[in-house]
């Protein structure tokens, strides 16, 4: 977990018990600029940062050096989400563009300008299963690309069937079995087994018992803060 005052803490016991290993990742004294953390099929970690500027630990957290120069995505506005697919690092930004690194975030390269074609600029969140991307949007739409995002199909206008309830979904995941989550601002759960053309909530209640927003989602089999 990253935290808005830029520690950094560590779990290896799924959760239940959790230690610092840094208290100011970058250095920077009340900086606050972290906006996503992930990590690749070699246990390095990134943090994207609101100036689009890419960190990577290859230490567990413990040390942390800024891989790219500049904003990654020149002045492109801010990131929208993050995934990883094939140990590649994708990102999806405001203005519906997707980049990936090939170098472990040192450089980037636009993969797909506009996924949706212009349609809008509304992404919630972004994830992976072990074969595709997907974008969840403000209005209900689910985005699939399965070519590492090169082209996108949207493979549901209304995940939730329900009309008017835009603005309601907060996080997408998938698990082990290529399931995917969503995570809604009710803290509602919708699950699709079919690589998201079909969902169903699977919680007839606010999960967490009214006790706050999600604001991040991991998955091993599932863990939700």
């Amino acid at each position: 977990i990253v935290e808005g005052d830029d520690d950094i803490w560590k779990s290896s016991n799924l959760g239940t018990s959790w230690i610092k290993v840094n208290d100011n990742y970058d250095q920077i004294a009340n900086n606050g600029n972290a906006l996503f953390i992930s990590s690749d099929a070699n246990n390095s970690l990134y943090i994207i940062e609101k100036d689009e500027d890419i960190w990577r630990s290859d230490n567990l957290a413990l040390n942390w050096t800024k891989v790219n120069g500049t904003d990654f995505n020149k002045n492109n506005v801010d990131v929208a989400g993050a995934a990883v697919l094939q140990n590649k690092i994708y990102l999806a930004d405001k203005n519906s563009d997707i980049w990936t690194s090939n170098n472990r975030g040192i450089s980037w390269l636009l993969v797909k300008d506009d996924y949706n074609g212009n349609e809008s600029n509304n992404i919630v969140t972004m994830t992976n299963d072990d074969n595709n991307l997907y974008i969840v949007e403000k209005d209900d739409n689910i985005w699939q690309s399965s070519n590492l995002g090169i082209s996108w199909t949207k493979v549901n206008t209304n995940y939730d069937g329900v009309l008017n309830t835009s603005n309601n979904a907060s996080l997408m995941t998938s698990d082990y079995f290529n399931n995917l989550y969503i995570i809604e601002k009710d803290e509602d759960i919708y699950r699709s087994d079919n690589q998201g053309i079909s969902w169903t909530e699977v919680n007839v209640t606010d999960f967490n018992q009214a006790n706050g927003d999600v604001i991040d989602i991991r998955s091993d089999l599932s863990y939700w803060a």
